[in-house]
């Protein structure tokens, strides 16, 4: 499909492209703002879900369509299958440009080798021209070579600034918002809440929530769970084991929860703007803070109130660098097609 563009004064017809497996909004938010109106979803599940081969299988069943449809620039996930998808078609049509939007766990550890997964996704990188980084974090990883070609984008909140606020007598009281699969950290929460005499209430679903242990509180899935927990909690907890970005701490902070978030996280750069100390190497630096915390009223309402500050800041800084982003894309993807 043509997409009508604008570079400077200057318009120009080019084919975009955004392949997709589950996009994040805050991924979708990125495509319009490039004007990219033409989708195509990886397929999953069947034989496209077995290890290895469903990724290759699926990256290949989606060629006739990107033939036909001939695009000048793919915008791509960072995910196997549709880093492969963009990847396999670069091969055959060289000019074709690939911009690959950086936000997928698996990605921190793309330089090891010992994994055909990790091998494969690390080869499709080397086809991308440019990387939308979610974070500081995620830059970071990338080779030296290709870090000059990227921008960091700051994903967007889905949340609006609001009048609530934590109440102290729940100063014990810590929720949990995301998928409840390995890599957040469900081994953590049960070894670092169980007899705690703190409480922890979790939001989400995913395949680990069976291994939670009874004494923490699991609500289930929630369309709105910052606004549903901020009566009984005061905190938000990441225990991820890697996140490139991670909103949730974020939002919270939005309610004026104070957040203690993994140093693993990429949301640390900003959780630190409150205090480093919310930010742990291990479980346990988190209740020497949270001591402090419960202990003072006052400081407890200084850090949520600083917290709801910053979150709110946050919203100019997503906005500033999405509009980095489409500059730079513009500039040096964009650019070349100019008088196609």
């Amino acid at each position: 499909m043509k997409a009508f563009k604008k570079v400077s004064a200057h318009y120009f017809y080019m084919n975009t492209v955004f392949v997709y497996t589950t996009p994040h909004y805050s991924h979708q938010a990125l495509a319009d703002k490039l004007e990219i109106t033409t989708s195509i979803k990886t397929p999953t599940g069947g034989l496209f879900s077995i290890p290895f081969l469903g990724k290759i299988l699926a990256a290949r069943a989606i060629q006739p369509q990107l033939r036909k449809l001939k695009p000048d620039v793919i915008l791509t996930e960072s995910m196997t299958r549709d880093l492969l998808a963009a990847h396999y078609y670069k091969r055959k049509n060289r000019m074709t440009k690939i911009v690959s939007i950086l936000a997928d766990p698996k990605l921190h550890y793309i330089k090891e080798g010992y994994d055909i997964d990790k091998m494969i996704t690390y080869g499709s990188l080397k086809s991308v021209d440019w990387f939308l980084c979610s974070g500081k974090q995620m830059q970071d990883i990338l080779p030296e070579k290709q870090r000059i070609h990227s921008t960091v984008f700051y994903p967007k909140m889905n949340y609006e600034p609001n009048n609530f606020f934590p109440k102290f007598k729940n100063k014990n009281n810590f929720y949990f918002v995301g998928s409840l699969i390995k890599s957040k950290g469900i081994d953590e929460m049960n070894k670092f809440f169980v007899n705690s005499g703190d409480q922890l209430i979790v939001y989400g679903d995913g395949p680990d929530k069976y291994k939670l242990h009874r004494q923490i509180s699991y609500r289930g899935y929630n369309s709105n769970p910052h606004e549903s927990a901020i009566d009984e909690v005061a905190y938000i907890v990441s225990f991820a084991d890697f996140e490139p970005f991670g909103l949730a701490p974020i939002e919270g902070m939005l309610f004026g929860a104070i957040p203690f978030v993994s140093s693993r996280c990429g949301c640390k750069e900003i959780v630190s703007q409150l205090d480093p100390s919310l930010v742990f190497d291990t479980p346990e630096e988190i209740r020497s803070m949270h001591h402090k915390l419960r202990e003072n009223e006052d400081l407890f309402k200084q850090y949520s109130k600083k917290a709801k500050e910053i979150a709110e800041e946050y919203f100019k800084l997503s906005s500033n660098s999405y509009e980095k982003c489409v500059l730079d894309i513009r500039l040096n993807v964009f650019h070349p097609f100019l008088y196609k």
